[in-house]
Parts: structure tokens; C-alpha cells; sequence
């Protein structure tokens, strides 16, 4: 994204770039409910609405992933590790200032 490019790319990227940081959490906690079902089949058994709902968002998610274009999610996934610093530095601070 440069200057040649024009605003219509910048604004093209900026689009995808928030619609990957939205998604990748998206598809990271349908296969945390993927993980999760398959731990408590031995109690519960298996709950098909959950899982096929958990199925259809990794799908959905993997799509839009794939459909961005490597370029474009690498970028979403820098920029989601970039608030991981800020997220934990938040987190320890509000922990210091709250008295039990």
C-alpha cells in the first residue's frame, strides 16, 4: 500500500485488515468449542447443534481467511499480535489497582 496505489486500495486494505481481526478470534474459539465438546463427550455425549454450529463458523472463518489472501492475514495477524502487549499491560494494571 503506497502512494501509486491510490486511495480505493488503501481503503480496500484497511476493510480487510479489520474483517481479519474480527474473524481469526472467531475461528480460534470455534475450534476451542470443537476441543471443548470433544472433552465432554465421555459425560455429556455429543451435542450436534453446538458442533455443527462450531463446524460452520470454522468454515465461514477459514473462508474469509483464505479469501483475503496471504498478504492480508499475515498482516491481521500482526496486527493482532500487537495488542497482545497492550492487552496484558492492562490486565496486570487494573489487577494492581483493585483491593479485595
Amino acid at each position: 500500500m503506497n502512494y501509486s496505489e491510490g486511495l480505493v486500495s488503501a481503503y480496500k486494505t484497511l476493510i480487510i485488515l479489520s474483517t481479519l481481526t474480527t474473524v481469526l478470534p472467531y475461528a480460534a474459539s470455534a475450534i476451542a468449542d470443537l476441543v471443548l465438546q470433544k472433552r465432554d463427550v465421555a459425560s455429556k455425549g455429543w451435542r450436534w447443534q453446538s458442533v455443527l454450529i462450531s463446524v460452520g463458523a470454522l468454515a465461514f472463518s477459514l473462508f474469509v481467511i483464505f479469501g483475503a489472501g496471504l498478504r492480508d492475514a499475515s498482516l491481521g495477524l500482526i496486527l493482532l499480535a500487537a495488542g497482545y502487549p497492550v492487552y496484558y499491560w492492562m490486565k496486570r494494571k487494573n489487577s494492581r489497582d483493585t483491593v479485595i
